[in-house]
């Protein structure tokens, strides 16, 4: 058997075993008091399984005699179908599953305070938000929608189109992927990659059953990081305001844009380079302004900065309910003031934090190759989430979608073996979060899918590592051939 056949074997065997042993543990181990809850539970186990063995089989057996014809009309067509077909799912989902309590009550009143009291009133009117005004103009919207076709607020009807923009968002993202295959790899592969995410349970889970709002952040990141991928600095700084403008969390993305830019420093000069900033940094806070402003009435002028500090303050536990590795040492809800080993866990978490950032700086100013850009993002991200403090469980999932666009780019099917771990793991995590709201510390499938991030985050930090010092290399070696031609020598024929 050829060494490239045992890969493949692996690829196909590791998942597989995954999937059993999730199976075993949930049905030998589970808590039915605590975990066992109906036929919810069977169906989270039933999905993840599932999905996990398409996808599999999908990196291994589609390709385009499978799929058919390669003509383009054709293809335009299977396209349009596969999103019919998760946009039905979707709402079949919506309708089924109410959502996360705590986040669907926040929806349904600042919606409705926005369409009722005035939009720009909005923070004086209502007694507690701690979203910044990004997706408050989403919400005024359904709001409003809701208003004029005499949709009552906290229905099943409104609940439904509360979560509308997030499968809307699903939608974009996977047409996304879709175009960026066509144009990078084998035009029929869009199909299977667009098709991949418009189906993953996880991304169904996250804007169709809980009702989150991570997929409409998520169209901000893709356009970020592909116009740094280009260079665009100017361009990366607007959706960085409007993703920071829906969300904090846009905040962990921060450092891709300050590698590319002082790459940029040293490709096209200072001169160039503070003309980009200056423009960038303008633009970006007259966006920021335009999106603010308005709302701040007879409140200071700081009053969006305390916002968000406090957003960024706000529960001081080492976790909640996400599967790292904190979740992974029964520390779920533990408070950050919690001393461990000499240190509170809040230091820890710093610690976590700093070091997968520093070795993110490391990587990627060692890195040559710019398609590298998308996996040391998702390392990057899967880092801040498995190793600092105060996550959220649902805080890892651009990862999803940021590995499907560096397979694009780098054509590896590695890649998406990474991508189904991650996604099965962090859909069983959310699903149980769920379902239960507060998952116990010492749930053994927690514990399982927080150890498999741990295990995913060193699994793509490797990757990254290979894939830089071989573009390290290979830009060495370019570089002196390059001098020797100049110096009038040329390779042996």
């Amino acid at each position: 058997m050829t060494g490239k056949n045992n890969n493949t074997n692996l690829w196909v065997l590791v998942p597989a075993i995954l999937a059993a042993v999730m199976v075993a543990g949930i049905f030998i181990f589970g808590d039915p008091d605590e975990f066992m809850s109906g036929s919810f539970t069977i169906t989270i186990l039933a999905v993840s399984i599932g999905y996990c063995l398409f996808a599999i089989w999908s990196m291994f057996s589609l390709n385009d005699k499978v799929i058919g014809d390669n003509r383009e009309y054709k293809r335009t067509g299977m396209i349009i179908v596969i999103l019919i077909f998760a946009f039905i799912m979707r709402i079949y989902v919506g309708m089924m599953i109410t959502g996360y309590p705590t986040d669907m009550s926040c929806w349904t009143s600042w919606s409705a305070d926005s369409a009722g009291n005035g939009l720009f009133k909005f923070y004086s009117t209502t007694t507690f938000c701690d979203y910044p005004p990004g997706y408050i103009f989403i919400l005024h919207i359904v709001g409003s929608i809701g208003k004029i076709i005499g949709i009552e607020a906290g229905t099943e009807g409104y609940n439904l189109l509360l979560k509308i923009p997030s499968i809307l968002a699903d939608i974009a993202m996977a047409w996304i992927l879709y175009r960026l295959c066509v144009k990078k790899l084998k035009p029929t592969m869009g199909l299977i990659i667009a098709f991949l995410y418009a189906v993953n349970p996880l991304v169904i889970l996250d804007s169709a059953a809980w009702g989150q709002i991570d997929a409409v952040l998520m169209l901000a990141i893709a356009g970020y990081l592909l116009t740094l991928y280009k260079k665009n600095i100017i361009g990366a700084s607007l959706f960085f305001t409007v993703g920071f403008l829906i969300k904090p969390q846009m905040l962990f993305f921060g450092p891709v844009l300050a590698v590319v830019f002082i790459k940029y420093i040293s490709e096209r000069g200072w001169g160039q380079a503070i003309k980009v900033f200056l423009i960038s940094i303008f633009s970006s806070l007259a966006l920021f302004a335009a999106a603010v402003i308005p709302f701040t009435g007879d409140k200071p002028w700081y009053w969006i900065f305390e916002k968000y500090m406090g957003t960024i303050g706000s529960y001081n536990y080492i976790t909640l309910n996400s599967a790292n590795i904190f979740g992974m040492f029964g520390l779920n809800w533990v408070p950050t003031d919690t001393v461990k080993l000499g240190l509170s866990l809040g230091i820890w978490g710093i610690i976590g934090l700093a070091a997968t950032v520093i070795l993110y700086f490391v990587l990627s100013f060692i890195n040559r190759d710019n398609k590298n850009i998308f996996i040391l993002t998702a390392m990057l991200m899967t880092g801040i989430y498995a190793f600092g403090l105060k996550m959220h469980e649902r805080y890892i999932f651009p990862v999803i979608a940021i590995l499907l666009i560096a397979y694009i780019y780098d054509n590896r099917k590695s890649i998406l073996a990474k991508f189904i771990v991650m996604s099965t793991a962090v859909f069983i995590n959310v699903a149980q979060v769920l379902a239960l709201i507060h998952i116990p510390r010492k749930d053994l499938i927690f514990i399982v899918s927080s150890g498999l991030v741990v295990a995913a985050y060193i699994w793509i930090t490797v990757f990254c590592f290979k894939n830089v010092i071989k573009s390290y290399r290979d830009s060495k070696v370019n570089l002196m051939e390059a001098s020797d031609e100049a110096m009038g020598f040329s390779k042996p024929k």
